[in-house]
Parts: structure tokens; C-alpha cells; sequence
């Protein structure tokens, strides 16, 4: 998840901030800035990942609980009729 999000960064700020406005003949950044910008979207985006995953994982847990395991199992088969996985 890690390796893929800092892909998907570098992918999408070098074509935001560099590629697409050279082919536009706009202004554009350095490598350096594009690679400043990257870095710092990718930490947020781990930060977020890693404070926001307990907290799901909290609220998962209270709806479950909510719904008792019974009624849980059934909206989830519900949700997941057409899962191709399944």
C-alpha cells in the first residue's frame, strides 16, 4: 500500500505540476519542486492512513456490535451479492 501510494503520487504530481503544463507551454515546476510537493502529499496521505485506520476499524466494530453479529453478517452479504471475489 505503502510503495503503491508514493507511485500513484509521483505519477500524478510530475503530470500536474511539470509534464502537463510543458506540452501547454504554461508555466511549470522544477523536478524539485515537483518531487517537495510529492513528498509531502505522500506523508500526509500516510499520516491519515495510519490515524484513520483505528478509528474505521472503531466504528466497524460499534456498528457491528450495534447491529448484532447476526444482522451485521447479513447486510454485508447484501452489500456483497455481486462480489466476484466471493
Amino acid at each position: 500500500m505503502v510503495v503503491s501510494t508514493r507511485i500513484d503520487t509521483v505519477i500524478v504530481i510530475d503530470l500536474a505540476f511539470c509534464v502537463l503544463p510543458a506540452l501547454l507551454g504554461q508555466g511549470h515546476r522544477s523536478a524539485g519542486q515537483a518531487a517537495v510537493v510529492s513528498l509531502t502529499n505522500h506523508v500526509h496521505k500516510f499520516v491519515l492512513a495510519v490515524v484513520m485506520t483505528p478509528v474505521l476499524c472503531l466504528v466497524h466494530g460499534a456498528v457491528r456490535r450495534g447491529l448484532g453479529a447476526h444482522e451485521a453478517e447479513h447486510f454485508a452479504r447484501i452489500a456483497h451479492a455481486t462480489d466476484p471475489l466471493k
